[in-house]
């Protein structure tokens, strides 16, 4: 039999959902929420004398966990609530007494954004029967998230191709299972209904009912049994868009753009982007915050929109040239990717004068594959473990001027690697490095020195080239430092295979050995205006 997919489509009732934790909403909560609808309310006693639901859920207790799709999404901030808690005696059984044991809760939610609904896809080859019983269940769900959190499904039963198409016109992120995760280390552990998840539910709910039992005079508290599940680590990775460099005159032929001019072109490229959006009216509030990064808020950052310049890498020959542009979208960002292509394919874009830095002359195209983004990236290899700037970072310690002794510059290096540890955290890298190196020549031959790259506000003073050995793989694209969102910072793979592992330098620091100080860091959303 051909393979085929169920497909469940979510919808809340509101712009909020109060569920705890997970993002996106796990699979068992889903799971959850369908069962409580499917026995619950009037169809409870018919439900409980029909075999075939029950077998239906079981069926798809042993499928392989599913495909998530989520609406792009903010946290609001959390609210905090006092509330009684159910000990009246402890005060002499008066209800006036009852603020004395009032307990302070937190109450977190996330608005919605958009009207994509949250969809779940299972794929199987076997078993169309039962999936036909689950979408007729679906219609009988009335929550999902909370209790406060009221929402309506439907269920489809599609073929892959048509799955495909459903999801490259979705307006939001896809979630997907035993991924390798492209940039972001850190993929969410969610949830998933295994076999003997239903049976568990039902000695969950049985015991829950009989919980409190009479011992003499006083009454005893039983614990009901966990619900059953598995952890099933899933990835969300951003939609990125690459734009190729091309002539005006002839859109064959590439316009190469120096390596030390990654940041002016990366301005250009964000700044044409934003201009077109702006026209837009469901993102003109958002164009300054999450393309610009004007007023951005600390719950804006993990959502705006990164232009990244790519020069060309592979051999030690390899001129270094930026020809080509990434504009990367994050899962949760709400400019949808189609409105962002629109915004920056074609567009004439002009070319960076070597000597005054005035842009005239290019077009940005498609481009024609996506080898030097996978070149970044890494993840067809399984990630790296060691990284080097290919352009440089900008880091909050500033070299000192003039000539120093060589204590004083082992310092000034030492506190320049620890500023790479905190950026590795700001950019949401969470792997350990085992050792950073700083300085200002490049690691490879056509590479540049950090004062020869336009560096605006930042100065080349706090320019740094950096190489990170990891104690794990990591994948890309890398950025790292106070310029990451204007192409400095980026971090290009060396493997094993293609280049030997040096020996840690003498001036290169020990991650064991830095502190969890927070470094300055100055961010381009604060000082945007200058940019322009």
């Amino acid at each position: 039999m051909s393979e085929q997919v169920l497909v469940l489509e979510v919808r809340l009732l509101n712009n909020r959902w109060h569920g705890d934790g997970d993002w996106p909403p796990a699979p068992f909560r889903l799971y959850q929420a369908l069962i409580a609808g499917a026995f619950g309310g009037r169809w409870r006693e018919a439900a409980n004398n029909d075999r075939s639901i029950r077998d239906a859920f079981r069926w798809l207790e042993h499928l392989e966990p599913p495909l998530i799709c989520a609406p792009s999404q903010r946290e609001a901030r959390p609210v905090q609530y006092f509330v009684p808690n159910n000990d009246l005696d402890a005060v002499g059984s008066d209800p006036r007494r009852s603020p004395e044991i009032r307990s302070a809760k937190l109450l977190r939610s996330r608005f919605i954004d958009g009207e994509s609904p949250f969809i779940y896809a299972w794929r199987f080859d076997e078993g169309a029967p039962h999936a036909r019983r689950i979408v007729d269940f679906s219609e009988r769900m009335h929550t999902f998230g909370r209790g406060l959190d009221p929402a309506y499904a439907r269920g489809f039963i599609e073929t892959p191709k048509d799955l495909d198409a459903r999801l490259s016109v979705y307006e939001g992120s896809v979630a997907r299972p035993d991924m390798i995760f492209e940039g972001s280390q850190d993929g969410s552990l969610l949830p998933c209904p295994i076999s003997g998840s239903l049976d568990r539910l039902d000695e969950r709910y049985a015991a829950t009912t009989t919980r409190l039992q009479p011992d003499g005079k006083k009454t005893s508290f039983r614990q009901p049994p966990k619900p059953l599940w598995q952890g099933v680590r899933y990835g969300r990775n951003p939609r990125r868009l690459v734009f190729e460099l091309r002539q005006l005159d002839d859109s064959q032929r590439f316009y190469p753009v120096l390596l030390t001019h990654a940041l002016p072109i990366t301005k250009a490229v964000r700044d044409l982007a934003a201009e077109q959006l702006r026209t837009v009216d469901a993102y003109r509030g958002l164009v300054d915050r999450l393309v610009v990064g004007r007023n951005t808020t600390d719950l804006d950052r993990d959502r705006r929109v990164r232009c990244i310049p790519l020069p060309s890498i592979g051999t030690r020959f390899t001129d270094q040239s930026i020809r080509r542009i990434v504009v990367e979208l994050p899962p949760d960002c709400p400019i949808s990717e189609a409105d962002m292509h629109w915004a920056v394919s074609g567009r004439h874009l002009g070319s960076i004068d070597m000597g005054t830095g005035e842009i005239h002359g290019m077009r940005l195209v498609d481009a024609a594959d996506g080898r030097m983004l996978s070149a970044y990236a890494s993840g067809t290899r399984g990630g790296a473990k060691r990284w080097q700037t290919v352009t440089p970072a900008a880091l909050p310690t500033r070299r000192q001027k003039g000539l120093i002794g060589g204590v004083a510059r082992v310092d000034s290096e030492n506190a320049a690697a620890r500023d790479v540890l905190n950026a590795l955290r700001h950019a949401g890298i969470r792997t350990r490095a085992l050792s950073v190196r700083v300085q200002r020549e490049p690691f490879s031959e056509r590479g540049q020195r950090v004062e020869a790259f336009a560096a605006d506000r930042f100065g080349t003073k706090r320019l740094y080239h950096v190489e990170i050995i990891f104690a794990e793989p990591v994948c890309g694209p890398l950025l790292i430092g106070d310029g990451r969102w204007l192409g400095l910072g980026l971090l290009q793979p060396l493997h094993a295979d293609s280049e030997r592992l040096v020996d840690t330098p003498p001036n290169t620091l020990d991650a064991d050995a830095a502190d969890d100080v927070d470094s300055d860091e100055i961010e381009d959303d604060e000082e945007a205006d200058d940019d322009t």
